[in-house]
């Protein structure tokens, strides 16, 4: 069967020899072209006389440089937005850009970094048709010039065409997948492998693979752009220059004065407790320290000059009473403690009021071992609950009543160990006098009238801290270093009773999800350390400033980075396609290609062989715009569709033929 992509008003003879097989066809003399039959059978095309060159189709050069037109148009619509993008976070909001573990901080505002993104991802979508529209030139420069070569092995079979046009005209992963079939050999369609699919069609299954896995990429990183991509307060560097000597924002401690108290004579007989206090004890004013109304003010932030604050990691540091409308870098002496309840730990209580573990009556005093954690021994007396230092000399032991006979004045070692009984009837039940009930996780434990009794152990640490803030509140931790064990002996003067830190958090616990006791109480620990020596905490210059918040975003690096890749490889592949569309057309004079590339990427062609009436104006014929093949279009000329018995094969007809039957 043989089908012509020429004229229908064209003839043929067949003038050629089968001997001739591989050889051009001649090319007539004078200003005449050659006659194009693309047939798809293995008979030799003819010699057929010139057709006119009609102005209706695209000549080469037209279509060369509408193909180098199109290439560089579609790769400026992909990668301009794209450049945009990056040229918006790096560069516009360059001085605000920062990356933390994984994480771009940028000044970019959030809907312009999704909306540049989403017009990159639309723009895939709409050049996806024209690329592969591109690679349509390319076979069908191949095409035509197999077509000049008796048994051209770039001339597709009818099969192969029509894999072609679908593909070509409506490139989707559908279309893609019988495309691929039919090249491998698939299925049903092994008995259409004999013969080979010509080189560019295989080409343009890559091509399309290669451009659908890029779209579909860059719509699901889009997604995921906008997915990931958060507003948020964010820092901008600031312009103009804030020298930091003028700023006094860290808080170190004042050595100085505590080695001059120290070293002063008159001090050298005196108790430990007055030596070591830094001038706060002179010994007249029964262990109540001069300057606890700093504290106070302090802990309360009510003070003008200090402030206690929590950083991210749950310590304590020491920081200006002012909170200024920058970010800035700062080292602050501060307290790092982690309690847990040796109650909740060692301690098993059942139903009916009998623990294990512990002995003692309800009105008198609880004792229990803890042989997991270092086989601590605790009694815990009456009526009189006191906490302190545990001196390390002691092996765990702990006596948490009456004499402080286990408690060491000074710490002796950083970190050091803190421990107290914490008594609450938040805790207990109205009415419940019963022994030996724990209340859930808390770490609390029934005994008898006292409400509940919770035995907590500390280790505290004092810790060397360089911490960044952010307004309006927030500290962040950048390195923390156990401090010197002078520093640490300086602070354990300031620690707190167990009453005050358990009538500041109790309650905590009883609800599910909420902080532990044991946690906050580690953290009023730190907190009331770090204000109750307030006085002794010296000014000094910021480390840096960093800027100013911001309204900005977050983008994640990884995410982006993919966008960017998926994106400018599709720019970088439509322009290379239109270069090499352009190439293909090299050395081609006829307007045809054209022609045959309109054929290629719509079925109009194949119509009106088939069931069409063509146009009586013979330049019509010749047309890249095939509708114009047709011929005026009548009530006659719609088909119909149904089986016939003639080859058993189901066949359209159009309503003149049907009568012409």
């Amino acid at each position: 069967m043989k089908s012509s992509l020429a004229p229908r008003k064209s003839s043929c003879t067949n003038n050629m020899s089968e001997k001739s097989e591989d050889k051009p066809l001649s090319s007539p003399s004078g200003h005449f072209q050659q006659a194009h039959i693309l047939i798809y059978s293995d008979i030799s095309p003819s010699q057929a006389p010139p057709p006119l060159v009609y102005p209706s189709s695209k000549s080469p050069s037209r279509l060369r440089w509408a193909a180098l037109a199109w290439a560089v148009l579609l790769a400026l619509a992909m990668l301009g937005p794209l450049a945009a993008l990056l040229v918006y976070i790096f560069v516009i909001h360059g001085y605000v850009v920062d990356v933390d573990g994984g994480v771009i901080y940028t000044g970019a505002a959030f809907n312009v970094i999704t909306s540049l993104s989403n017009i990159v991802s639309k723009v895939s979508d709409l050049a996806l048709v024209p690329v592969v529209g591109l690679m349509a030139t390319i076979v069908a420069a191949e095409w035509y010039r197999a077509s000049n070569v008796y048994e051209g092995r770039g001339r597709p079979t009818p099969v192969h065409l029509g894999a072609a046009m679908s593909l070509l005209g409506g490139p989707n992963p559908r279309t893609l997948w019988e495309a691929l079939r039919l090249w491998l050999g698939w299925g049903s369609t092994s008995r259409h492998s004999h013969v080979r699919m010509p080189k560019t069609l295989r080409l343009s299954i890559l091509l399309c693979t290669w451009l659908l896995v890029l779209h579909y990429g860059i719509s699901a990183l889009d997604q995921a752009l906008h997915w990931t991509t958060h507003p948020r307060s964010v820092v901008e560097k600031m312009k103009e220059a804030l020298l930091t000597q003028d700023m006094s924002y860290s808080r170190p401690f004042n050595d100085t004065r505590c080695a001059e108290w120290k070293a002063d004579p008159e001090n050298a007989d005196r108790d430990s407790y007055i030596r070591d206090s830094c001038g706060l004890n002179n010994g007249s004013n029964n262990v109540m320290y001069i300057d606890q109304p700093e504290a106070a003010r302090t802990f309360a932030n009510a003070s003008t000059s200090n402030s206690a604050a929590w950083t991210n990691q749950g310590s304590a540091i020491m920081v200006p009473a002012t909170r200024p409308n920058i970010s800035y870098t700062a080292r602050a002496l501060g307290v790092r403690a982690n309690c847990k309840s040796l109650t909740q730990q060692c301690i098993t209580c059942k139903a009916d009021g009998s623990c294990v573990g512990a002995t003692g009556t309800s009105e008198a005093s609880l004792r229990f071992t803890c042989p997991t954690l270092n086989t601590t021994s605790v009694n815990v007396g009456e009526t009189t609950y006191v906490d302190g230092l545990i001196d390390p000399a002691t092996n765990g032991q702990m006596s948490l009543s009456g004499p402080a006979d286990y408690f060491a004045g000074l710490a002796q070692a950083n970190p050091f160990r803190y421990a107290f009984v914490g008594q609450s009837f938040a805790y207990a039940g109205i009415g419940d006098y019963l022994s030996g009930q724990l209340v859930g996780d808390t770490g609390f434990i029934t005994w008898g009238h006292q409400g509940g009794l919770n035995v907590v152990d500390c280790q505290v640490m004092v810790v060397d801290t360089v911490y960044k803030f952010t307004p309006p509140s927030t500290y962040t931790v950048q390195s923390s270093v156990p401090s010197s064990l002078l520093h640490a002996q300086y602070l354990s003067n300031f620690v707190p009773t167990g009453a005050a830190i358990t009538t500041a958090v109790q309650g905590a616990g009883t609800r599910p999800g909420s902080m532990s006791f044991a946690d906050a109480a580690a953290l009023e620990l730190a907190k009331r350390t770090v204000a109750g020596a307030a006085v002794l905490f010296d000014s000094a210059p910021l480390v840096e400033v960093l800027g100013r918040p911001v309204v900005g975003s977050t983008v994640r690096l990884s995410v982006l980075a993919l966008f960017c890749l998926f994106a400018g490889l599709f720019g970088l592949t439509s322009l290379l396609v239109g270069l090499l569309a352009a190439a293909s057309l090299r050395d081609i004079t006829s307007p045809l290609v054209s022609v045959i590339r309109q054929r290629l990427l719509g079925p109009y062609g194949v119509l009106l062989d088939l069931y069409g009436r063509p146009s009586e104006r013979e330049k019509d014929l010749m047309s890249d715009t095939l509708t114009e093949m047709f011929d005026d279009t009548h009530e006659g000329d719609r088909l119909v569709i149904g089986p016939r018995l003639e080859g058993r094969r189901w066949r359209v007809r159009s309503h003149r033929q049907e009568q012409a039957l």
